[in-house]
């Protein structure tokens, strides 16, 4: 821009210059003149045009410079820029790199993990359906396990809190007995049906299976009705009159899945158990009666200890109230004594009196009678006294 403004500067000036060079000469000089004011007027000009030129190439040299200078500084600040921004470009994917490829190992060292323990659990699960599939002995026996870990894990104590059963299996007692702090005994007893369950699970056509669950849900009710048949309630209540048992026996079925696929197929089967005084009971909820049950015995102990503390301290105010009581009247007694005290050495201490010993005691002295000398002595201070 001021390039710009100095060359029409310049211009504007050898116009004028030129103009008034004409209007000069014309005015006052020949045609020679004329002609010599051209030539002078053109040299003006020409003068004119290099200074303009020439100013013109400083400037556009300095122009270049400054743009070439300013051009260099930012072209070297975006380079250090592109630079700084590649090195951090390339550490950040030299970190994603090595996060992958930790992240990667640990996923594989995962899956290998799950891997070995899906193939721990399936040769659990095969062997399991092995065993339960052994027949309705193992079955039994397998139920019974899993009611007896329930009791291990619910907090309450053997042979205090619950009973479980002794001896041979099947000996006309149930399986186990719960106390509740109120002295009321639940009667529970477990009652495994897998076998048309697990052959409905691996049976693939919908027909088999329709027919499995059937007498999956037969299996159960037959349960029940020999459960009821049994009798556990009447037969304990004669044999203990002292005790207290619950009207309904709680049949244990220790697979979730199974109680829930025989409930879904005949939704009529926990009422079939009630009117034949049964309850159908899972893990999950024994479980829970038995955490309420050692819950309610924790308070029960709370408030037995509170009242025994109660009672303790009672006692132990009463037996303080006691020797206190004991110690004035002891005290009064001492006191009483010391006065009796007193009272006795003042009159044996006259010389003269009904109870005086000391003009006696000179006496026999007197008379002959050998005593100990300190004793003389302490008549003698006695009489002087």
């Amino acid at each position: 821009m001021p390039v710009a403004i100095l060359i029409l500067s310049v211009l504007l000036g050898m116009a004028v210059a030129t103009i008034a060079a004409l209007v000069f000469f014309g005015a006052r000089a020949s045609r020679r003149h004329e002609r010599e004011a051209r030539e002078a007027a053109e040299a003006l000009r020409s003068q004119f045009a290099s200074l303009a030129a020439e100013e013109l190439k400083e400037q556009t040299k300095s122009l270049v410079e400054r743009n070439r200078d300013e051009v260099s500084a930012l072209a070297g600040g975006l380079r250090d820029e592109l630079l700084r921004s590649m090195s951090e470009l390339r550490a950040a994917t030299e970190r994603a790199t090595t996060t992958t490829s930790e992240i990667g190992a640990k996923m594989m060292e995962g899956v290998g993990g799950v891997r070995a323990s899906a193939e721990r659990l399936g040769r659990k699960a095969e062997g399991l359906e092995q065993a339960l599939s052994g027949g309705n002995k193992r079955q039994g026996i397998w139920g019974e396990a899993v009611l007896a870990r329930i009791f291990e894990l619910s907090g309450l104590k053997e042979n205090v809190n619950y009973w479980l059963q002794k001896g041979e299996r099947g000996a006309g007692i149930p399986d186990s007995e719960v106390l509740d702090p109120a002295g009321r005994i639940l009667v529970i007893d477990s009652k495994t049906s897998l076998t048309a369950y697990l052959a409905a699970c691996n049976a693939t056509d919908d027909a088999e299976v329709s027919r499995l669950l059937d007498e999956h849900v037969k299996s159960v009710k037959t349960h029940i009705a020999e459960l009821s048949g049994k009798d556990y309630i009447g037969r304990l209540r004669q044999a203990h009159p002292d005790k207290i048992y619950l009207p309904q026996v709680a049949m244990f079925v220790p697979s979730e899945a199974a109680h829930a696929a025989a409930m879904a197929r005949d939704p009529t089967l926990a009422q079939f158990a009630a009117e034949r005084n049964v309850a159908l009971v899972t893990p999950l909820t024994l479980q829970s009666y038995l955490r309420i049950v050692a819950l309610a015995w924790q308070q029960d102990n709370i408030e037995r200890n509170h009242a025994e503390i109660v009672a303790k301290a009672e006692l132990l105010l009463k037996r303080v109230n006691a020797s206190l009581t004991a110690l004035e009247t002891l005290g009064t007694s001492m006191r009483k004594a010391q006065d009796e005290y007193d009272k006795v050495m003042g009159l044996v201490g006259q010389r003269e009196g009904a109870h005086s010993f000391v003009k006696p005691a000179q006496d026999l002295v007197a008379l002959g009678i050998r005593i100990d000398k300190a004793r003389a002595k302490a008549l003698d201070q006695e009489a002087d006294a």
